[in-house]
Order: C-alpha cells, then structure tokens, then sequence
C-alpha cells in the first residue's frame, strides 16, 4: 500500500510539472502569434523562408534537407499531381491525431481519405487474453504494414480497398471491412508510418509532429485511465516496457525522413500553413471551406489529444 501511494504522488508530480511546463510553452506560442500578427503583411521574405519560420527539417546538416521541402511546396501546388498522398506520424500523444483531425473538419470526408495505421494491427485472436495484452504493439512487427502499402498503391491508382477493422478491446480483427474510395488527398496517419521504407516511399508530404516526452506522457496516462479504466502504475508499466524503447528506436530514428516537422505540437501557425497548401492543391474548393478563424483552431489545437486506441 505505501508502494502504490508513493508511485501514486510520483505520478502526480510528474503530471504537474508537465502541466506547467505546457502551459508555460503555450503562453510563450501565443506570445509570438500575437507578435507575428502585429507585424506588416508586406515581406521581403519567400513563402519558403516563411514556412521555415515554423516548421523546420530536423535541424538538419543532410543535403537534401532543404530540397525536400522545396520538393513538398512543389508538389502542394503541381497541377498535375492527381492524387497526393500526406503522412502525419508522431509519438503516442505527440498530437498528430489532432492535426489529421483538422485536416479532415476542414475538408471533409468527401475530399480527403484517412487512413490510419492502427487500423492493421494483426489479429491475434489466437492467443488467450492474457498474451494479447502483453503484446508488444509499438513494434513494426504488430502491423500488418505490407497489406497497407498494397491498399495505399491501389488508392493512388484511383481503386477502392476494403480496409480491416480492428477490435482493440479483444485484439482482434473483425470479419467485416470498411470500404474506401481514394480522393485528391489520402492522409496516413501513424507512430510507425515512416518507419517502413515501402510505405514512406508512397508518401508525397511528411509531416513529422513533435512534442516534449513529458506531455506526450501525461496524455497517454490521461487517456488510458480515463478512457480505458487502467491504473497509473499499468500504464508507467507498459510505457518503460515497451512504449519509450520502441519510440526511440523507431519512432524517434524515423523523423530523419521527414520533410516537414513541427515542433512544440501542433500549433495554429504550422495548421494553417498546411491546409493553405492543400486548399490550393484540390483546386479552388477553400470558398466552399470552414471559414474557422485561426484564433478558434488555436483553441481547438491547446486540448488533449485522444489518440486513436493503439499503442
């Protein structure tokens, strides 16, 4: 009992000071916002130095770096590109859900597809319940990545896919599939997205969404005790276990083939720059888009994720 009490209020510490530390980077982003709207509309900037302003390529020296976000403002607006494909991956509470999100309230399902990786977990409806939760599911080799590239190249080819459905309360696949037809924009979502060569060579736009360990961790705790009904210690459990070891080795050496990151999570600045882009790529809909000041999205952006049940 004293065990337990004593992890309870180390759990609760930890909460805290992320709380804190959130809030403090809240204010200071709300600080430049403000700043950078009282500045003149006018620039000697291009749009590519001012996308770099907020957004940046992994502070990195690579080469082609800076080509590859040349390549994406390219594509973003190339005509002829019929069908472009955007990965959004990030850590566990990293807020990449809440970026896709967005991304689909502002288009809607009828110009934009989303698929989610977790929807290729493998079914292990073969094993007692007991194995199944003790699953390594932050490991590539719990997806079934190999049948998302195929439905991913049958979208890109103008084809409908049945896409598996995933009971996370068993572990298991349903018999039932959701069909899909492709539309201007697929958006992909996932932790492991680019972890896989195959399934990040078939993405046009990367987007890599980064944030703090500590709040990425306080959001997880927060989703899977209130969501899932599971105890403080379970989830530090699993998170030392698997979910930290997995995130740096995979996720986190997977940001290198990133061609946009945004840092800090996701902010209004960064998601307006983005659906800007794809408004300008599905040709001439953004009169008939949500007309959502960047003020409201600001608000929408600051609450905690909800992860999609994965990892």
């Amino acid at each position: 009992m004293v065990r337990t009490g004593i992890f309870e209020v180390v759990v609760v510490c930890v909460a805290l000071v992320a709380a804190l530390a959130a809030t403090r980077a809240r204010s200071e982003r709300r600080k430049r916002q403000k700043f950078a709207l009282q500045q003149p509309l006018v620039s000697t900037k291009s749009e590519l130095e001012l996308v770099k302003d907020i957004v940046y390529i992994n502070n990195s020296t690579e080469p082609g770096a800076s080509f590859r976000l040349e390549r994406s403002s390219h594509l973003l607006n190339d005509e002829g590109n019929q069908i472009l494909v955007v990965g959004v991956c990030g850590g566990s509470g990293s807020g990449k859900t809440t970026l896709s999100r967005a991304i689909m309230a502002e288009f809607g399902a009828a110009r934009v597809s989303y698929l989610s990786h977790d929807y290729y977990y493998k079914d292990l409806a073969h094993l007692t319940m007991e194995q199944r939760s003790k699953h390594n599911f932050d490991h590539p080799d719990s997806l079934e990545t190999d049948l998302m590239v195929k439905h991913l190249k049958q979208l890109r080819a103008g084809k409908t896919v049945d896409v598996p459905v995933y009971d996370f309360s068993t572990h298991s696949r349903c018999k039932a599939t959701t069909p899909m037809k492709p539309n201007s924009v697929i958006l992909v979502e996932g932790i492991l997205i680019f972890a896989d060569q195959a399934l990040a060579d078939l993405m046009d736009i990367k987007i890599f969404v980064e944030t703090a360990a500590d709040i990425r961790l306080v959001r997880r705790m927060h989703r899977d005790m209130e969501e899932r009904g599971r105890t403080a210690e379970s989830v530090m459990d699993q998170y030392m276990k698997t979910v930290r070891p997995m995130h740096m080795m995979f996720v986190e050496q997977s940001k290198r083939v990133a061609d946009i990151i945004i840092p800090h999570g996701v902010n209004s600045v960064a998601l307006d720059m983005i659906i800007s882009k794809l408004h300008s790529f599905t040709a001439g809909h953004s009169a008939t888009g949500s007309s959502r000041s960047g003020s409201e999205r600001s608000d929408s952006i600051d609450d905690d994720v909800k992860e999609a049940p994965s990892a």
